[in-house]
């Protein structure tokens, strides 16, 4: 390797490109934070995982690509830690750190200025996002933790497995689909109906009735 092609390469470590950041993890932090201001580490991966397990049970698939296990608090992936800096390196998100009373040092995240990275999130990602951060992101991270720890794929770890080991998130995959209701389609329907271009219940009962 040359001088040149080290520098370079030092160069993408230290200071990524932000097409490598923008990532689907990285744009749901990023909508988290902004719901759930000055969340923690640890309550920011809690609702990732969350709204994975949502995604896999509304609409079949997960909205990240994370690959979680059974770690000291529940589901991780240090994934989520690389896109925080990054997001954090890029000007994103702001870190801010503090000490507990018992000398561990925590970190909580706030959005800044700057625009949301990447693409904005389809209306399903969208609705689940929020779903998750209404239902989950005021909760004290013992209760939070509860939650977690009560899904399937956690509960299933925790009776076969030992800490280290892949979560099964397929176990809820397609659990809450109904067909002719998926979630896509109903959202599609209420945004047609906002914008004026759908039925009202009313015609449709009348249509019914002939």
């Amino acid at each position: 390797m040359t001088a040149s092609s080290a520098e370079s390469a030092t160069t993408r470590t230290l200071f990524p490109d932000p097409s490598e950041m923008l990532r689907p993890t990285a744009e749901l932090i990023h909508a988290f934070v902004q719901r759930v201001p000055n969340a923690g580490r640890t309550q920011i991966v809690k609702l990732l995982y969350l709204a994975d397990l949502e995604a896999r049970r509304c609409l079949g698939h997960p909205l990240t690509p994370l690959n979680y296990i059974w770690y000291d608090h529940g589901p991780f992936d240090t994934d989520i830690y690389v896109q925080l800096d990054r997001l954090c390196g890029l000007g994103f998100l702001h870190e801010e750190t503090y000490q507990r009373s018992d000398g561990k040092t925590c970190y909580r995240y706030s959005t800044t200025d700057a625009p949301p990275p990447g693409e904005p999130l389809k209306a399903a990602e969208l609705a689940l996002v929020n779903y998750v951060a209404a239902r989950h992101g005021k909760k004290r991270l013992k209760a939070l933790l509860d939650e977690v720890y009560q899904t399937p794929p956690m509960e299933q770890a925790r009776k076969v497995g030992h800490r280290g080991v892949t979560l099964n998130m397929d176990l809820v995959n397609n659990a809450s689909r109904i067909p002719g209701a998926e979630l896509e389609r109903v959202l599609r329907s209420i945004d047609q109906v906002e914008r004026g271009q759908g039925r009202s219940l009313q015609e449709i009962r009348a249509e019914r009735l002939q």
